[in-house]
């Protein structure tokens, strides 16, 4: 077994080696056809020699189109037959859409459609305006091709022609679904109706000239035409393309549409600029006898243009699908909730669904210009395989099916690990006959336990040597434990921090001379934002070590206390009811724990009391001691209770002598 395994194995590489060189001979041809240099345009010599070969391609297409009407001449009713069947099936499939497309783009003048109604609508119109031409057409080359009169040069051609037809139709339709000319409310692109029939305009003319430069390319090949013939086709259709890319680096696009921003000047500059470059390597080329490099600029720029206006509507599509599928069902369903989910589920899945529509696009992306930039179908496959299955990157094998399958089996076991410690916390140790630390600690050692073995299962899935990082990380420790103390030490302390939770961000903490809420805990440091919105980065350690203070520790639950001095005249018994009054008539006072007073001390000038009342929300406590500060004051004096100023006696030495010494000087 072994033995098979390493013949397979050579066997693999030999073929792996074969392709590369295919690849190379292939690129190496491509290469040489491409900057084959043929005779310039600019000679007089090639348009004598098109003028020349004009009576022979004349005479060959009569003899063919001859040839053609012979064969078809007795079969003139199943001819007229086809057409009518054609005819037939346009004109139905015409009115179905149409009346279809009405009824959909169909609203309210006051309630305009959204951008994923639009998107939804385009993605429809798109195919849809195409169909019955293509359809049409179809169904009478299907039906001529089986009379027998599809044959031979006749049929390249036809089917040369048939092709040219439907990339026209698909590419105009989508067009016009895309920029809507005649409809500016279900317009996609922020453009006004000027810019919008112009950009439709050239578009059409662009894929009309590509459409009709493959016809006369296969006829050329066809018929066996000279060279100066296609050189002479070449140099025109290149010139026209590259005046259609001129035109259409020249139209104005809006930066404002009414009040809506369409587009900046830098990003239509971004699309422009390459329109242009393109536009001037296919004049120079052309002018300088690089035929076949001017026609295949022309043609990767069709191409190209093509796919990425198909991807980009099937990534509109996918926004609209994604974006309305959960609400779209609710409304359909006449209920507020889809299989039940809540409005943040529904959100969830809809942002599930667009990850996975946007992985498909983008997967769906690659061969599409892969195959527009000229690979061929066995080239994208293959690299598609070595992709997906395996490739080799600076000596490690890299394969995306193993990275993903190890991500699946990360987030697999994370889903049991979550699982298994529901069960424990909420089964095997109930909150109501266990201790909630020790349910606390032990639910939380399953996960980060479950954490860590999801991530070794990952890795080594994935390819990676675990050994090789044990070695690697080993060789860490010692520096880190040496040069990196304080750096560990807040990094222990954070994970503490976040296992055990003494601090939990929106805590209200003290800790030193800061005070304020919990707003991040990070493995190296905690952010306080204090009362005057400023920040305080604190190192993890600190939190450990030092003395905390968490006022929302448990609950927000706290207690406020509020000293208050009466006079010596007053009666205890009548401050302490007109106190308790107070604090039951403000609202923030909570009601259990009842509030209550404490009479602390006979003062110096007062007797001084303190109300202590609990507050449901200790975030509060500002607002609540001033509602109970004036609510007290008003009481205390609605009953006549006094709050004395401080009083003092002072006894002044020497004023014996002093007298004497004023009376000396002034008798009076």
């Amino acid at each position: 077994i072994d033995g098979a395994i390493k013949s397979a194995n050579l066997v693999q590489v030999r073929a792996r080696q074969l392709g590369g060189r295919v690849q190379t001979l292939r690129q190496a041809i491509f290469t040489s056809d491409l900057m084959r240099r043929s005779p310039s345009p600019l000679q007089p010599s090639i348009w004598v020699d098109v003028g020349t070969a004009v009576p022979m391609i004349w005479s060959q297409i009569d003899a063919i189109a001859a040839d053609w009407l012979s064969a078809a001449r007795s079969k003139w009713p199943a001819l007229a037959g086809i057409a009518s069947a054609a005819f037939a099936l346009y004109w139905v499939l015409k009115l179905l859409i149409r009346r279809y497309m009405q009824a959909r783009m169909t609203f309210d003048p006051e309630y305009p459609p959204g951008f994923f109604r639009k998107a939804s609508a385009a993605f429809i119109a798109g195919p849809a305006r195409a169909l019955p031409s293509v359809a049409a057409v179809g169904l009478a080359f299907a039906l001529c091709h089986g009379l027998g009169l599809v044959y031979l040069q006749v049929g390249e051609i036809a089917t040369a022609a048939l092709l040219s037809f439907v990339g026209y139709k698909v590419s105009g339709s989508l067009t016009k679904a895309y920029l809507q000319p005649q409809r500016a409310a279900w317009r996609l692109m922020a453009v006004d109706d000027a810019t919008a029939k112009r950009l439709t305009g050239i578009v059409k003319s662009i894929a009309a000239l590509y459409g009709v430069d493959f016809l006369l390319r296969e006829t050329i090949r066809v018929l066996f035409l000279p060279l100066s013939v296609s050189i002479a086709l070449t140099f025109l259709t290149s010139m026209a393309f590259a005046a259609l890319l001129i035109v259409l680096v020249r139209t104005p696009l809006p930066t404002h549409v009414g009040r809506v921003t369409a587009l900046s000047y830098i990003r239509t500059e971004i699309v422009k600029a390459p329109l242009l470059l393109a536009a001037l390597v296919i004049v120079l080329a052309s002018l300088a006898g690089y035929i076949a490099l001017a026609r295949y600029v022309a043609g990767q720029v069709v191409a190209t243009g093509g796919a990425v206006l198909v991807l980009v509507m099937l990534y509109l599509a996918s926004r609209a699908i994604a974006s309305e599928t959960p609400e779209a069902l609710a409304a359909k369903s006449g209920t507020d909730s889809v299989l039940g989910l809540s409005p943040d589920q529904r959100r969830y899945l809809a942002r599930g669904i667009s990850i996975l529509l946007d992985v498909a696009l983008v997967l769906l992306s690659a061969p599409v210009l892969l195959y527009s930039f000229g690979f061929a179908p066995a080239e994208i496959a293959s690299l598609s395989h070595r992709a997906v299955f395996g490739f080799e990157l600076g000596g490690f094998q890299i394969s995306l099916a193993r990275i993903a399958a190890a991500v699946a089996l990360f987030a697999g076991i994370i889903l049991f690990t979550r699982m298994l410690q529901r069960w424990v916390v909420e089964t095997v140790l109930p909150p109501q006959q266990t201790d909630q630390g020790l349910s606390n600690s032990i639910g939380t050692g399953i996960l980060y336990i479950g954490y860590g073995v999801a991530a070794l299962a990952g890795v080594s899935y994935a390819g990676l040597d675990i050994t090789n990082l044990a070695i690697v990380a080993g060789a860490l420790s010692v520096g880190i434990g040496f040069g990196l103390q304080s750096i560990v030490n807040n990094f222990v302390s954070g994970l503490i921090l976040l296992v055990e939770r003494p601090v939990k961000v929106g805590d209200w903490i003290k800790v030193g001379s800061s005070e304020g809420y919990v707003r991040r805990i990070s493995v190296r440091s905690t952010e306080i934002e204090t009362f005057d919105r400023a920040s305080v980065i604190l190192p993890n350690s600190e939190l450990i070590t030092g003395t905390v203070v968490n006022m929302t520790h448990r609950n927000a639950i706290g207690r406020l206390t509020i000293p208050i001095g009466v006079g010596y005249d007053s009666d205890p018994r009548k401050v302490e009811e007109v106190l308790l009054a107070a604090a039951h008539a403000a609202p923030l006072v909570a009601r259990h724990p009842a509030p209550f007073v404490v009479f602390e001390r006979f003062g110096d000038s007062s007797l001084d009391f303190s109300l202590r009342v609990y507050l449901a929300d200790v975030n509060r406590s500002l607002s609540a001691k001033t509602q109970l500060m004036i609510e007290i004051l008003v009481r205390l004096r609605e009953a006549g209770i006094d709050i004395p100023y401080p009083q003092r006696d002072f006894n002044i030495k020497g004023l014996d002598a002093l007298r004497a010494a004023l009376g000396s000087h002034r008798p009076d």
